[in-house]
């Protein structure tokens, strides 16, 4: 009998003994960190390698992901032009062995014998930290660096691009003696590059002061003149503008009266949201731009050009967020880092950027003394 009890008390509990039964043991889904693919000729992953079929079979690199789930406009571009691609961002949203980010490589291949479009074969690998998408906390408009490191990064890249700016405007203007003139037209583009360069690494530490909350630098006062300020912008982005045959249609109000904000900060504003709007029209395109006063303030209104409609204030300044296509003249640093230069800039003199369905409006104050002002404070 003691041997029975014993053994009794020794027997694991069996379901429906009134024991809560034990839960299955869960099996751990091991991430990979690298595949293959191929795809059809729509672009449609049919084939791969290193991945679980069922994970990555049937994801598409044509068209770009509005979501959490597939590739970012990079990938989908150079798939429409059948060219090369490197470095596209996919995003797998599932709790599989290949959820998650991954950096995207790949090439077209065709038929060898009548030239056809097959699809693409590339690879896939995990991104290092540097290149995730994902915004860091702290960072800068979704960027890894804070705003107080970001500004010694600024000061570290200005010293060597003057210097390459110096050297440059010597040679383009023999101030070293004669050149040739290959040579100088070699150091003529090199100085248009560094002074694009510049005006990047100049945007940069702007959008770091306003971060941190340090005071802008001064530029004139606190009144400028509004009109004169968009002719001159217009006249230096007039160049692009018919380069690309682009029709530009500027509309000022001869009654627009002088504005309450710095000079420098005027000028950064209307130049960044304009070349902005010119660098992603499409050949042949009209853009349409507008200044004129409104109550105690002025109104600036740009209309978005057509890769820009139907995408909502949130997308346009993801600092992420590249339209579909080829762009090489799209801000250095993405549209989404220009709209929020520009908001914060008109936020920090007590206006304010607006994203209308057709068009950006930028509104800024009118000058304290201005005879709109005065006639508001009565």
């Amino acid at each position: 009998e003691a041997f029975r009890q014993q053994r009794a008390a020794r027997k694991p509990p069996m379901p429906g003994d009134g024991a809560p039964a034990a839960a299955p043991p869960r099996i751990a889904v091991a991430s990979i960190s690298e595949f293959s693919f191929e795809t059809d000729a729509e672009g449609m992953i049919q084939w791969s390698e290193g991945a679980p079929r069922e994970e990555v079979i049937g994801v598409s690199i044509a068209v770009a992901a509005e979501s959490d789930h597939g590739v970012d406009g990079h990938a989908a571009g150079a798939f429409r032009r059948r060219a090369p691609f490197r470095d596209a961002r996919l995003t797998l949203a599932h709790d599989g062995a290949t959820g998650g980010e991954w950096q995207i490589s790949g090439v077209p291949f065709f038929e060898s014998v009548s030239g056809r479009f097959r699809g693409f074969r590339g690879a896939a690998r995990r991104p290092r930290p540097d290149e995730r998408a994902a915004p860091i906390a702290n960072g800068l408009y979704g960027s890894g660096l804070p705003a107080d490191s970001l500004r010694q990064l600024v000061h570290e890249l200005r010293t060597p691009l003057n210097a390459i700016i110096g050297f440059a405007e010597m040679i383009d203007q023999q101030m070293l003696g004669p050149a040739a003139a290959d040579y100088r037209g070699r150091a003529g583009a090199i100085l248009d590059d560094a002074r694009r360069l510049l005006g990047t690494v100049d945007d940069l530490d702007v959008a770091a002061r306003i971060d941190s909350g340090a005071e802008l630098a001064a530029g004139g006062g606190d009144v400028a003149d509004a009109a004169a300020a968009l002719r001159a912008c217009v006249a230096e982005s007039g160049a692009l503008a018919t380069l690309r045959r682009i029709k530009l249609d500027l509309q000022i109000d001869p009654a627009t009266p002088a504005v309450g904000v710095d000079a420098l900060s005027l000028d950064r504003m209307f130049s960044r949201l304009l070349s902005a709007v010119i660098g992603l029209a499409a050949s042949g395109e009209a853009i349409v731009a507008d200044l004129a006063p409104g109550g105690n303030a002025i109104r600036f209104s740009v209309s978005r050009t057509h890769a820009l409609l139907g995408r909502d204030e949130q997308a346009l300044l993801d600092p992420g967020y590249s339209p579909d296509g080829d762009w090489p003249d799209a801000p250095a640093l993405g549209l989404g880092f220009a709209l929020r230069l520009v908001r914060n800039l008109a936020e920090a003199a007590r206006g304010r950027l607006m994203i209308e369905p057709e068009r950006f409006v930028l509104i800024l104050p009118v000058a304290a003394d201005s005879p709109i002002e005065r006639e508001g404070q009565r």
